[in-house]
C-alpha cells in the first residue's frame, strides 16, 4: 500500500480526488516522482494524471477519438504522464505568474494509430507543428490542446520530432496563461530542457519485421519471472540432504566438492522431477514455451526502447544498469522454461496431471536455474576456476566461494550485456528503414557448407526457411504464439516447402523434434548424459537444438511448436554450424564434419591475416604464422608451434610476438570456467601445455635468441620483446589476466590501437 501512496489530490475545478501512484517500473527515480494516475476517473472511463509539485497540482487528461484501440489509447496517455513528469517541475519554477492552485492540460487526438498497414510519410517538425491547436488564457487553470490527424506519422521515425512538439505546445499553453508567451527564447530553452535529446521519446511506431511484431497482442503480457522467494525457499535444508550434520559443514578438495556439489544437483531435479509428476504434461509445456515467447516479446521491447530509456533519464549509468539488469531476469527465464519444456515432455504425465498456474511455474523455473547454477559451480570446481571448498550453513544453504563469479563471471556477464544494449541503442535508426528483401540462401551461403547442411539434415537450408516461414503463416492468421500439429501434416507440409520427399521430410523431421524418454535423466541411443545436463550450453537434447515438442508417443503424436523460437532455433543452429562451434564430435555426417574442420581453420587464420593487416594500418611492419625456425635460422628439438603474428618497428625496436584467438562465446558458468582453465599458461594433467603455455615456450625461445630476431628482422638497435595475446571479442580471461600480465598482454582487436 505503501508503493501507491494513495491520497486526495486538488484538481482545477476544486474538487480532491483519489489518486495513486502510476504503475511500478524498474526505474527506481521514475517511482520516486509524485505522479499520479486518478481512481476517480478511472471509475467514469477517463484516463488523467497529476504531478504533485510544492506549489501545485498539474493534471493531465487524454481524450481519444470514438473508437479508437484502447492498447494504443493507454500509451498515448503514458506519453503525456512521461512529459508531464518532466514538464511540471521546470514550468512551475519558470513561470511565477501562473494563476493559484492546480494547474491542467486536456489533450484531444482526432487518430490514435495502432497497428496499420500501407506505408507512412513521416512528417517533419513544421508539419508536425501545425497539428496542434493550443486554447489558454492569461490567468487561466485550464489548457487545452488539440491534435489533428497526422501526429502518428510524425512517430514513424528515429528522432524525436512528434512528441517534442508536444512538448513544444504544453509549453506554449502554460506561457499563454502565465502571460509570457512573446518571450519565444525562453520557450525554447525551456523545451529544451524538458526534452534535452532526439532520443528521449514513449512511443515507437515502425513497421512489423518478425513473427512477434505481427503476434504481439497476443504475448503482450507480463513474463513469468523467477519470484525471489521461489529462488530461496528450496535451499533451506537443502545441502544436508546430502550431507549429514556428522560429517561437518565444510567440504575441502576438487573430487570431494565435485562430488558434493552433484548430490546436491541431484536432490534439486529429484524435486523438480516430482513436481512435474503431479502436473498435466501438455498443460506445463504450453506454459513454459507461451511464458518463453512472452519474455521473448519483453526482450525485444526493451532492446528497442534502450534508446529512449537511456534518453529520458538523466542518470544514463544507472538506467544502463536497469536495462540490464532486466535482460539479465529474462535471460535466467529463457534458461529455465528451457530446461522445463525438456524435463516435461519425460516427466508430466499425459493423464491424471493438475492445472498449471503462475505460482507452480514460478517454483519449477527457480528449481530448473538452481539446477544449472549448481552444475555449473561444479564444472567450475572441476576446471579450477572456484575454490575447491564448500560449506553447508546452519539452514542447509550450499555456499561456496564468490571469487570467481564476483571477479570473472558477473563482471564478463556485465559487459556482455552492456554491449548487447549499446548495439540495441546504436541500431535504433535501423527499425525504420525499410524492410529489404532477403536474397536465396544460395547467393549468401558458400555451397560446401549449404552441402554438408543437407547432408546433416536431410534437407536443404533455403528448403528449411521456406518450411518455417509457412508455420509462420500459420501462426498468424489467426494470431496464435504456439501452433499444435500432428506429426503428419508437418512431413507433408515441409516435403512440400522444401521440395523434398515425404521420407527425406520424415528424417529431417526426426532431427529436429525433441521426443519423450522414459526418464528426462537418461539418455538413449547416441546421446550421452550431458547432452541432458541443464547446465550446458548447445546440449543436442535442447530446445534449441530440437525446436519441435513432441507430446506423445502415438503413431501420428501431437507437436508442438513456437514459430518465433522455430526461427531462433534455426538462427542459432546454422551459426553454431557454419562457424564450427559445435564439436565435430556432435555432426552426424562427414560433409559436416569436414565443414567444421574447415570453418575453424579457416576462422584461425583469417583472424591472424586481420590482425596483421591492422597492424601494418598502424603503422607495423607484420607477418603472419611466422616459423620460429624461419626466425632462428636453424632447426630445433621438436615443434614449437607458429608465431600467429609477429609485428616489430624499427624507430623503437619493439617487437611483438602476438598470439590471436577468434574464440566461442561461452554463457553458462561451467564453460568460462574450461576457457579459462586453457590459459592458465601450465602444463596439463595430461603432459600437455595449454594454449597460453605453448605461446610463452615460444617467447622463451625467442627471449634467449635475441640477436637472432634483430637479424631476421633486419632491427640494429637492441629489440624490445614482448608477449601479447589478442581476443577478437570479448572474453572472461579479460578479467582473470593480473596474475600473468607482466609476461603477456592482453587485448581485444578493436584495441591494438593502443599498444
Amino acid at each position: 500500500m505503501q508503493a501507491w501512496d494513495p491520497r486526495r489530490a486538488l484538481d482545477s475545478t476544486g474538487r480532491w480526488v483519489m489518486v495513486r501512484k502510476l504503475n511500478q517500473t524498474p526505474f527506481k527515480d521514475d517511482n520516486a516522482l509524485p505522479l499520479y494516475g486518478s481512481v476517480d476517473d478511472l471509475h467514469v472511463a477517463k484516463l488523467r494524471a497529476a504531478y504533485l509539485t510544492a506549489q501545485r497540482p498539474w493534471w493531465i487528461e487524454i481524450r481519444p477519438p470514438e473508437g479508437a484501440p484502447s492498447d494504443a489509447v493507454f500509451d498515448h496517455w503514458m506519453m503525456l504522464c512521461t512529459w508531464l513528469a518532466r514538464a511540471a517541475p521546470v514550468l512551475d519554477q519558470a513561470y511565477n505568474e501562473l494563476p493559484a492552485g492546480a494547474m491542467s492540460f486536456q489533450v484531444s487526438f482526432a487518430e490514435i494509430v495502432g497497428s496499420s498497414l500501407g506505408a507512412v510519410t513521416p512528417k517533419g517538425a513544421d508539419e508536425l507543428r501545425s497539428l496542434f491547436r493550443i486554447t489558454a488564457e492569461l490567468g487561466r487553470a485550464e489548457i487545452s490542446v488539440e491534435i489533428a490527424r497526422g501526429f502518428g506519422d510524425g512517430l514513424m521515425q528515429p528522432e524525436n520530432l512528434a512528441e517534442r512538439a508536444l512538448v513544444e505546445a504544453l509549453v506554449a499553453g502554460v506561457a499563454h496563461a502565465s502571460g509570457e508567451f512573446a518571450d519565444a527564447q525562453k520557450r525554447d530553452g525551456l523545451v529544451n530542457k524538458i526534452c534535452p535529446n532526439s532520443q528521449a521519446r514513449w512511443i515507437h511506431r515502425f513497421e512489423a519485421r518478425s513473427f512477434r511484431d505481427f503476434i504481439h497482442s497476443e504475448i503482450s503480457g507480463k513474463p513469468v519471472l523467477i519470484d525471489p522467494l521461489d529462488q530461496a525457499a528450496p535451499r533451506l535444508g537443502l545441502g544436508w540432504r546430502v550431507r549429514s550434520r556428522d560429517d561437518g559443514a565444510e567440504v575441502l578438495g576438487v573430487p570431494e566438492c565435485t562430488s558434493y556439489l552433484n548430490g546436491v544437483v541431484r536432490v534439486v531435479l529429484d524435486d523438480l522431477c516430482a513436481a512435474l509428476r503431479c502436473l498435466d504434461r501438455r498443460s506445463f509445456v504450453r506454459a513454459a514455451l507461451y511464458s518463453h515467447e512472452v519474455a521473448s516479446r519483453d526482450r525485444d521491447r526493451w532492446h528497442r526502447t534502450a534508446q529512449a530509456n537511456l534518453g529520458l533519464h538523466d542518470d544514463r549509468d544507472a538506467a544502463l544498469r536497469i536495462i540490464e539488469e532486466h535482460q539479465s531476469r529474462l535471460n535466467a527465464c529463457f534458461v529455465a522454461t528451457r530446461i522445463l519444456v525438456e524435463a516435461a515432455i519425460c516427466e508430466c504425465p499425459l493423464d491424471g496431471g493438475g492445472p498449471v498456474g503462475r505460482l507452480d511455474l514460478s517454483r519449477a523455473m527457480a528449481l530448473a536455474l538452481q539446477a544449472h547454477i549448481l552444475g555449473g559451480w561444479s564444472d567450475a570446481v572441476h576446471w579450477g576456476a572456484m575454490e575447491a571448498r564448500a560449506k553447508t550453513t546452519p539452514l542447509g544453504d550450499v555456499h561456496v566461494s564468490q571469487s570467481f563469479l564476483n571477479a570473472v563471471y558477473e563482471p564478463f556477464g556485465r559487459a556482455g550485456g552492456e554491449a548487447e544494449v549499446r548495439y540495441a541503442v546504436d541500431s535504433y535508426a535501423d527499425l525504420y528503414s525499410p524492410r529489404k528483401m532477403q536474397p536465396p540462401v544460395s547467393d549468401v551461403v558458400e555451397p560446401k557448407f549449404l552441402n554438408a547442411w543437407e547432408a546433416e539434415f536431410g534437407a536443404p537450408l533455403g528448403g528449411l526457411l521456406a518450411f518455417i516461414e509457412e508455420l509462420e503463416d500459420l501462426g498468424q492468421h489467426p494470431p496464435n504464439a504456439l501452433l499444435d500439429m500432428r506429426r503428419s501434416f508437418l512431413i507433408e507440409t515441409m516435403a512440400t516447402k522444401a521440395n523434398i520427399s515425404a521420407a527425406k521430410a520424415n528424417l529431417t523431421l526426426d532431427s529436429l523434434v525433441l521426443a519423450p524418454r522414459p526418464e528426462w535423466r537418461g539418455a538413449t541411443g547416441d546421446f550421452r548424459n550431458k547432452d541432458w545436463f541443464p547446465w550446458r550450453f548447445r546440449r543436442r537434447l535442447s530446445v534449441l537444438r530440437r525446436p519441435f515438442i513432441q507430446i506423445e508417443t502415438t503413431n501420428d503424436p501431437l507437436i508442438l511448436c513456437a514459430p518465433g523460437l522455430l526461427r531462433e532455433s534455426l538462427r542459432a543452429m546454422v551459426t553454431w554450424f557454419h562457424s564450427g562451434e559445435i564439436p565435430s564430435s556432435q555432426a552426424k555426417s562427414r560433409q559436416m564434419c569436414q565443414w567444421i574442420g574447415h570453418a575453424n581453420n579457416v576462422q584461425r587464420t583469417e583472424f591472424n591475416s586481420t590482425t596483421a593487416c591492422r597492424m601494418r594500418e598502424l603503422g607495423w611492419h607484420a607477418d603472419q604464422e611466422v616459423r620460429l625456425t624461419k626466425i632462428l635460422g636453424r632447426p630445433l628439438e621438436r615443434d614449437y608451434g607458429d608465431i600467429d603474428v609477429l609485428a616489430w618497428r624499427a624507430d623503437s625496436g619493439r617487437v611483438l610476438a602476438m598470439e590471436c584467438k577468434d574464440l566461442q562465446f561461452h554463457k553458462t558458468i561451467g564453460e568460462v570456467a574450461e576457457q579459462l582453465a586453457d590459459f592458465r599458461g601450465e602444463v596439463g594433467s595430461d603432459g600437455k601445455p595449454d594454449h597460453l603455455k605453448r605461446h610463452l615456450n615460444r617467447l622463451d625461445i625467442l627471449a634467449a635468441n635475441h640477436e637472432a630476431v634483430s637479424k631476421a628482422l633486419g632491427l640494429n638497435a637492441p629489440i624490445q620483446l614482448e608477449g601479447h595475446l589478442v581476443f577478437k571479442n570479448l572474453v572472461p580471461m579479460r578479467f582473470a589476466w593480473d596474475r600473468l600480465a607482466d609476461r603477456v598482454r592482453l587485448s581485444l582487436f578493436d584495441e591494438l590501437d593502443r599498444l
